[in-house]
């Protein structure tokens, strides 16, 4: 029996952050009518057979979604600790990842990133800085990537930035970080 592509796929989304730009926790902000994280988890639950938020499990508990909390004895910290706390723990699972601060993204960013041919797939933003926290990688991908983070490698941009990576522009200037109060102000869904 041959698994289909959407229930090998596991959705991550990157929450925890200590959001101090912010001066609260982004992932509980309110978007799209309901705490971010759970918008983003269910946006990815439409392109993946499982999805799990990397968080604390005290902070983001909810009954669809299972929570992960970062594993202990890992040299990083912050996504790339989050990506491979999760990962490890799914051999064989193609992943999705996307962090909770990026309230514009919808399917239209997401669906390209799981329809091409390539190990991992990124956007590069209008700046043409990669944005590794908005990315497709495949489990073999995805095996590498944790064995250098493993190995002390922190970043997931310089990463994929030296491995194989297909990338993708972003054409409706919808892959900005909201960071800030200020960032928020002129976003009707609020």
């Amino acid at each position: 029996m041959q698994i289909n592509q959407q229930t090998k796929r596991v959705g991550i989304v990157l929450c925890g952050g200590k959001s101090t730009r912010m001066g609260r926790d982004k992932a509980l902000m309110q978007y799209h009518g309901k705490p971010h994280f759970l918008h983003v988890a269910d946006l990815l639950a439409e392109f993946c057979g499982k999805v799990v938020i990397s968080g604390s499990p005290a902070l983001y508990a909810n009954p669809q979604y299972p929570v992960f909390a970062d594993l202990p004895n890992i040299p990083c910290q912050g996504p790339a600790a989050g990506f491979y706390s999760i990962a490890s723990q799914h051999q064989y699972a193609d992943f999705l990842l996307m962090a909770c601060d990026y309230p514009l993204v919808g399917h239209e960013e997401i669906k390209p990133l799981i329809e091409q041919n390539a190990p991992i797939v990124a956007y590069r933003n209008n700046q043409g800085i990669t944005e590794a926290l908005i990315a497709y990688y495949s489990a073999k991908a995805a095996e590498a990537v944790c064995k250098r983070i493993a190995a002390g490698e922190c970043s997931l941009r310089h990463i994929i930035d030296s491995m194989t990576t297909q990338y993708l522009t972003d054409a409706n200037d919808s892959l900005r970080s909201f960071d800030t109060i200020e960032d928020t102000k002129n976003f009707p869904i609020i």
